[in-house]
């Protein structure tokens, strides 16, 4: 593809959406996602509406991207930092800047927030989803599948049915919706498989072909807010929050706690670093101290309690 050079001379805040045009057209023929296409949009048309200047002037760009960044969350940060970070990477590439005056900030480390909640909560929750209706059963299948291998809930909206080898049990997250830009292949457990094929069977005929599997009434795709929003009308419900990634998070811990070994869970879950799949084994290695500490038999034996029962006798 052809690329639209801008002059440093000719770059004015008349034009600069035309550098944006072509920096979202460059990324999509890099493969980028449509979720992140979307976030570098939705990022850079925010702080142009706060800096209003020349893509030259690096100092007036940081101190609009520092008023945009200020008191937002870890993760929120991070994305729209790194869509600004990329833009100007492609500006100084196609020689519109000499320099990227995003670089000056740096990523900030999230804290990352494990939820949990008990299996009594969670059977309310699965309970409550009416399986009688198309949305009800598609919402159900979504669910339990990322509780089966914590697919990330956007992936999960995304599978199509020649994704699923329902003889081999195997689900396929293709490279171009798959969040780290990795195909993979996850396990999925027969009673999942079971429920999609009865949401298959009752798909109309007249759907195209590559309608997801967990689509809406009328064949599209999903939207990940309309799903979040059906989750919070369960929870409300229930009278507990839960969402699609409070899902994905008690996968991670379950596996844990059920025996299952981090590397494994590293490569289900698609975590590039282990760094994040450590918080999981962590969580669950204070399970079990917690545990040690209620449980050990040399605890009760030596606690004043016992103590008094065993003299008593």
């Amino acid at each position: 593809m052809t690329q639209v050079r801008l002059m440093k001379s000719v770059v004015n805040p008349m034009n600069i959406s035309a550098v944006i045009r072509e920096f979202l057209i460059f990324c999509e023929a890099q493969g980028l996602s449509e979720d992140s296409l979307r976030s570098h949009k939705y990022a850079l048309r925010k702080f142009f509406r706060t800096y209003q200047g020349e893509l030259s002037d690096s100092k007036n760009i940081k101190a609009s991207l520092s008023i945009m960044l200020q008191g937002v969350q870890d993760a929120y940060y991070n994305k729209q930092l790194n869509a600004i970070r990329k833009f100007f990477d492609y500006c100084k590439d196609e020689g519109i800047t000499d320099s990227n005056p995003a670089t000056a900030f740096k990523y900030r480390r999230p804290t990352v927030q494990i939820v949990d909640h008990s299996e009594e909560v969670v059977k309310s929750f699965l309970k409550v989803i009416d399986k009688t209706t198309f949305a009800g059963l598609r919402d159900y299948i979504f669910a339990i599948l990322i509780l089966d291998n914590g697919i990330r809930p956007n992936e999960a909206l995304q599978l199509k049915v020649e994704d699923v080898n329902f003889a081999a049990k195997q689900i396929r997250v293709r490279r171009e919706y798959s969040k780290t830009r990795i195909e993979r292949y996850l396990p999925v457990s027969l009673p999942v498989l079971q429920e999609m094929k009865k949401l298959i069977a009752v798909r109309p005929t007249t759907w195209k072909t590559d309608a997801p599997i967990l689509c809406t009434f009328d064949g599209h795709k999903t939207p990940a807010r309309n799903m979040q929003k059906r989750f919070r009308d369960y929870s409300l419900m229930i009278r507990e929050t839960i969402t699609p990634y409070h899902l994905r998070h008690l996968f991670g811990l379950w596996f844990i706690r059920n025996g299952g070994d981090a590397f494994s869970l590293q490569k289900i879950m698609g975590h590039t670093k282990m760094n994040m799949t450590s918080v999981y084994v962590n969580l669950a290695d204070a399970d079990i101290k917690k545990s040690h500490e209620k449980a050990s038999p040399l605890t009760n034996l030596m606690s004043p309690k016992r103590v008094r029962s065993l003299t008593s006798k």
